[in-house]
């Protein structure tokens, strides 16, 4: 499952994936930040777009026990983070290392 919030990207995701033959992957237009909650929980949830703070939506689809990978910082500069879903909310488990990502717009990303 993959989230992309310009149809145009989605488009292109979707040509490149079909010439190396992977026919395993949904591709969705929308809001990343919100995730996909009719296919959840997830065992695992990987974010690929800086956000200011892991999105509430994020927390709730991810199934107890459940890992999340995500850069958190403005943009340009970002820690990328690892947390685990626990019964008590989300837990950093560890800092993998310092990136530079896009910023995720939307919701409870950045503003346009």
């Amino acid at each position: 499952m993959s989230i992309e919030i310009w149809p145009d990207l989605v488009r292109q995701a979707r040509r490149n994936l079909a010439r190396q033959s992977v026919h395993n992957v949904e591709l969705r237009v929308g809001d990343g930040g919100c995730g996909v909650p009719d296919r959840a929980p997830y065992d695992a949830i990987i974010v690929s777009a800086a956000f200011p703070e892991v999105p509430p939506p994020l927390i709730e689809q991810l199934r107890l026990g459940g890992r999340l990978v995500q850069p958190i910082g403005p943009g340009g500069q970002e820690q990328v983070m690892s947390f685990r879903r626990t019964a008590s909310g989300l837990q950093h488990r560890q800092t993998l290392t310092w990136a530079r990502f896009v910023r995720l717009h939307g919701r409870y990303g950045f503003s346009s």
